[in-house]
């Protein structure tokens, strides 16, 4: 009998430390598990950030080719509008002499 509650003991000594054994796998993968989802996390943040990064500097780049565009556009027409003046000033100003001198 002394036998059979040795071996027993013996079974259940070995059926302990392979639950414990089994739970500290299981912690240990969990943890794991853990570890290798912040490392997704962070990679994806990373791959966010950069790519936000290029949309801004893509973004920028536009924002200042449309700034020059512009300022052609303005610089074409203020020309304009001065090589009209220029061609126009010497009437203008017999108008309104001409004018003056008529009252």
């Amino acid at each position: 009998m002394d036998k059979v509650i040795q071996e027993l003991v013996a079974i259940d000594r070995q059926a302990r430390e392979a639950v414990r054994s089994a739970q500290q796998r299981s912690e240990a993968e969990r943890a794991k598990i853990v570890q290798e989802k912040e490392a997704l996390s962070a990679c994806y943040r990373k791959r966010a950030e950069q790519k936000a990064l290029a949309l801004e500097k893509s973004a920028g780049e536009e924002a200042d080719q449309k700034v020059q565009q512009l300022e052609k556009a303005h610089q074409a027409s203020l020309q304009d509008l001065e090589s009209r003046f220029d061609r126009r000033r010497q009437q203008w100003v017999d108008e309104i002499v001409a004018r003056c001198i008529q009252r």
